[in-house]
Order: structure tokens, then C-alpha cells, then sequence
């Protein structure tokens, strides 16, 4: 029974302008968090990346330093082809081939080589011959101040390479002194 005060009925509800307004909120909320999602994500794969190529280097630098310690010699070679026409006439005081000699117990001698090649921007390392390849550096460009990879001074064989990642330029060096020389 209604009291005899009240003459209209309340309707519980929202309107039309409410609801969509509602709507919209949302929507903008929403856009909002996936906005901010996405930036996390894209931060954590640059993070990612930038921490990828670097290890990456790192262990190349250290391969190099490692060999550089356990090598009886070595010889800077222009290029490739230099290397492979003439490994004893063409060596060079710089160059973007390095070859590393290294003897075994029972006398064997293997040869540890590491090459930059500027067309392609890899960095490889190779044991043997140039057909067993054991690492490879992608995007990767002579360091600020160096015209090539390797250089030797004073018994001391040098790398210095850069690396691009997706944020900046990585700089890298190494350094490598034969037990002779100790």
C-alpha cells in the first residue's frame, strides 16, 4: 500500500547519457593500462636484447683474450683473401683478419681464427679453417678511432669492435698476450 504523500514511483536505473558515459570511461581506463603493458613489454625486450648482445660480445671477448693466452703466435692479415693467398708474405700490422696459432700437447698446431667482415657487419670466430665456424656477432662496426678489428702493438694483440643493439651502440675491447710474452 502507497502512502497517500507520494505520488510517483521511483525507477531504479541509469540513463542513456549515463551508460555510454560509463562506456567511455572504460574505455579510456582501459586504454590507458594497455598502453602502459605495452611499454613494459617493449622496455623489457630492449632490456632483453641489450643484455643478449652484450653476454654475446662478452664471451667473445673473453674466447679472444683466452687465446690470445694460450697461443705460441699470431699474424694480422688485411682480409680474408690476404690470409688465404699468402698467410706468410701478407701480414699486417692491422687488419680485419687475426689469426691465433695454438699448439697441443702431442705438437699439434691448430689455428684460431677471428674475422670482421665490413660487408656483412658479423664478427666470427672460427677453429681450423674458415669453414668451422664457432661464434658470430651480428651488427657489428669498427670502434670510434680504430680503421680496423685487430691491431698489434708492442706484443699486444688488440679487438676493438661496436655492436648495435635496438637502444644504443655497445663498445667492446680485448686484448690478448701470448705466454712469450709474460
Amino acid at each position: 500500500m502507497l502512502s497517500p504523500g507520494l505520488k510517483h514511483r521511483v525507477m531504479a536505473g541509469f540513463t542513456l547519457v549515463e551508460a555510454l558515459l560509463a562506456l567511455l570511461l572504460a574505455g579510456v581506463g582501459t586504454g590507458i593500462i594497455s598502453n602502459t603493458l605495452t611499454g613494459i613489454l617493449r622496455r623489457s625486450y630492449i632490456t632483453i636484447a641489450v643484455t643478449r648482445i652484450s653476454d654475446e660480445s662478452e664471451r667473445f671477448a673473453a674466447a679472444f683474450t683466452q687465446q690470445g693466452k694460450m697461443a705460441v703466435g699470431w699474424a694480422l692479415y688485411p682480409d680474408r683473401a690476404a690470409y688465404l693467398a699468402d698467410p706468410v708474405a701478407n701480414v699486417a700490422a692491422v687488419g680485419n683478419v687475426l689469426v691465433f696459432r695454438d699448439q697441443l700437447p702431442d705438437g699439434t698446431l691448430i689455428n684460431e681464427l677471428y674475422e670482421f667482415d665490413p660487408a656483412t657487419q658479423t664478427l666470427a670466430r672460427y677453429e681450423g679453417d674458415f669453414t668451422q665456424q664457432r661464434t658470430l656477432l651480428n651488427k657489428v662496426a669498427f670502434s670510434t678511432g680504430y680503421p680496423t678489428v685487430f691491431a698489434q702493438e708492442l706484443g699486444l694483440v688488440q679487438a676493438h669492435w661496436t655492436v648495435q643493439s635496438p637502444y644504443e651502440l655497445l663498445d667492446f675491447e680485448s686484448y690478448g698476450s701470448p705466454l712469450r710474452m709474460h
